[in-house]
């Protein structure tokens, strides 16, 4: 038996080796400079600028930009960008539709 077929052999032992490997992926995608979208609510706007309350947060982004070419209200479900993953240059680049 070659050491791979022992290592998933048993159970326990392959998904402590998969858990590994998960964690070790979702560090390096955290980390990869590429944008990110993340969903929210418009909680106030000011001409092209809103501020926005991201999903899981208790408190709004404020003054993000507009790049949606759409008007915006409070209450728009929205998508904030974070251009190269940092969350220091967020900008509104999608409004949600309602169906």
């Amino acid at each position: 038996m070659n050491r791979l077929q022992a290592l998933f052999s048993d159970p326990k032992t392959a998904e402590q080796f998969f858990q590994i490997i998960e964690d070790i992926v979702d560090a390096k995608i955290a980390k990869a400079k590429f944008d990110r979208s993340y969903p929210g609510v418009v909680s106030a706007v000011d001409g092209n600028y809103s501020d926005v309350k991201l999903m899981g947060s208790t408190t709004a982004i404020p003054h993000l930009e507009n790049t949606t070419g759409k008007t915006l209200t409070v209450g728009d479900s929205v998508e904030v960008l974070a251009i190269r993953n940092s969350l220091n240059n967020l900008v509104i680049h999608k409004k949600k539709e309602v169906i």
